[in-house]
């Protein structure tokens, strides 16, 4: 969040104005997203990336916005803490403090949710071989998105996304492969059993 001092429109030497103050963070921002799609990506996961979600601020047209809100999202890989979005925050904030005494801003870290599962843990590996024997080739891989497996493996519930081939993902051309939900649907009844019965 930047801070700035409410004031009408017609007094500028009284206001400070947060939105315009944000820019700056945005500014600075985007420079982090390019040089974090720049490093050597993750083999299944790619790059770790960073976007402005959501900003709100300021109460009316003709006065002095005193705050903007920034909410973002910050893409980490495994191999990253899941705090270090917050400290990039902090250390962009930090510099922009140094560069103009009256910049007022602070960051707070919402959430993080876990995203990775190793192939060879045991729930991948019993739905590959439940998936082999319906004479289909298992493809172990990982997806650059977010779902709710990560909150079940924060709770220490191994989970994994699995499903039949497609494309258009949350569009309005999204469609699945008809076989391949027959296989998914046969894949994941032998996993259960599978996992059930203790093997």
């Amino acid at each position: 969040m930047t801070e700035g001092v409410a004031a009408h429109g017609s007094r500028p030497a009284d206001g400070r104005d947060a939105i315009m103050r944000m820019g700056r963070v945005l500014s600075r921002l985007e420079k982090l997203d390019r040089e974090l799609q720049s490093r050597e990506p993750h083999p299944i996961h790619g790059t770790a990336s960073l976007h402005a979600s959501i900003i709100t601020g300021g109460r009316e047209l003709s006065t002095y916005p005193d705050e903007c809100v920034l909410k973002m999202e910050r893409r980490t890989l495994q191999a990253e803490s899941d705090r270090c979005a917050l400290a990039e925050v902090e250390d962009i904030l930090h510099q922009l403090r140094h560069e103009d005494p009256e910049f007022t801003a602070s960051a707070k870290f919402l959430f993080s949710r876990p995203a990775y599962l190793a192939p060879s843990s045991d729930v991948p590996k019993l739905l590959a071989n439940a998936i082999a024997r319906k004479n289909v080739e298992p493809v172990i891989g990982g997806m650059s998105f977010w779902t709710d497996a990560a909150i079940l493996g924060a709770s220490g519930i191994p989970s994994i996304v699995f499903g039949p081939g497609g494309a258009g993902l949350h569009s309005v051309s999204e469609y699945v492969l008809a076989d391949d939900v027959l296989t998914c649907r046969d894949a994941l009844i032998e996993l259960a059993m599978e996992f059930c019965s203790g093997k």
